[in-house]
């Protein structure tokens, strides 16, 4: 099996941290790898005891090495810490708030075993107990050359937990470039595109399967919803623009309709945010972009909404429109 380390950024969230870090212990021990495992955390100057938490926290089936930095230096600039501290064969990024499924420490090991990849990515259940897949293939993993096709899927679904990279030691150019993707919130994308990129033949391999799960209570602890924008940047990696010249501007268009369906989750109730008052000042900052708005009639609608403080009362309407569609249905069928 190739050498394998879970690489957890964290910041003020001790509870759910050690909440991971046990998960991992009893999925690692559970499966009996002969292979050591290393788990790396990166604590960004948490304001809680996180640093407590871990010093105390003795895994029986894994190395635990943690990190404190002297200042918060962002998600992104975190997140390649850890990475560049790992020196196994892959990094398997995890949020410090996720948990995995059994078996999946070994199912993921083996794919890497059996494919050698660039690139691994899986299935991640969100909503809890959803059981809608994230990655659709017909094999218990499928193996993608294509990199066009490898783009397509890299950017499906940016979630941290989901992505397993080949560990390299960049040039000074590609760390260079890869600076320039700090601050956009998903600079684990682009260290992901500058892997591919590197390689003479990428190779990505897919997992069908659901391994890891959101926190069950994800909706009432979400992220700064600028960061939904942030995506517009991250998808003009020059591995990107090689392959799929087309998906920066694509993915503005749908970073915006993203962004306006998170805020407007949050005002319809879906979303319990701890810090609110972001999302009321975001909601005042929209922008009208007529291109995106005219052809999407629901990002339109949902966009005065929104403007006009009347969210909520989409939550009245939607019965009554449910009801008329009922209704109009069954007329048309008895009118057939």
């Amino acid at each position: 099996m190739p050498s394998l380390t879970i690489a957890i950024p964290t910041y003020s969230r001790a509870q759910k941290l050690m909440r991971t870090l046990e998960n991992l212990d009893r999925e690692i021990g559970a499966q009996q790898l002969k292979d050591p495992i290393t788990v790396i955390v990166s604590d960004n100057c948490s304001e809680d005891n996180t640093k407590q938490f871990v010093e105390s926290f003795h895994p029986s089936n894994y190395e635990l090495r943690y990190f404190r930095q002297s200042e918060n230096m962002g998600f992104d600039r975190n997140l390649k810490f850890v990475y560049d501290q790992a020196d196994s064969e892959y990094v398997w990024f995890m949020g410090d708030d996720d948990l995995l499924t059994p078996g999946a420490i070994l199912k993921v090991l083996t794919a890497l075993a059996t494919t050698t990849p660039d690139l691994l990515l899986f299935s991640f259940r969100q909503p809890p107990d959803s059981k809608v897949r994230t990655f659709e293939v017909v094999e218990p993993y499928e193996v993608i050359t294509s990199s066009p096709a490898i783009v397509e899927l890299v950017v499906k679904y940016p979630k941290i937990t989901i992505y397993v990279l080949r560990k390299l030691c960049f040039s000074e150019s590609q760390e260079e470039e890869l600076r320039s993707f700090i601050g956009t919130g998903f600079i684990f994308l682009d260290i992901a595109f500058s892997v591919l990129d590197a390689a003479v033949s990428p190779k990505l391999c897919v997992i069908a399967e659901q391994l890891a799960a959101c926190d069950p209570d994800y909706l009432k602890d979400v992220f700064d919803p600028g960061a939904i924008l942030g995506s517009e940047k991250a998808m003009s990696h020059p591995f990107v623009l090689k392959h799929l010249p087309e998906l920066p501007e694509r993915q503005r268009s749908m970073a915006y309709r993203g962004y306006l369906q998170f805020l407007f989750a949050y005002k319809t109730g879906a979303l319990h945010p701890h810090n609110p008052a972001a999302y009321e000042t975001a909601i005042k900052k929209i922008d009208f972009r007529v291109s995106e708005l005219i052809v999407q009639p629901k990002t339109l609608l949902q966009f005065i909404l929104l403007k006009t403080n009347c969210a909520r009362f989409y939550l009245l309407l939607r019965p009554v429109v449910a009801k008329i569609r009922q209704l109009l249905s069954f007329s048309y069928g008895a009118n057939k």
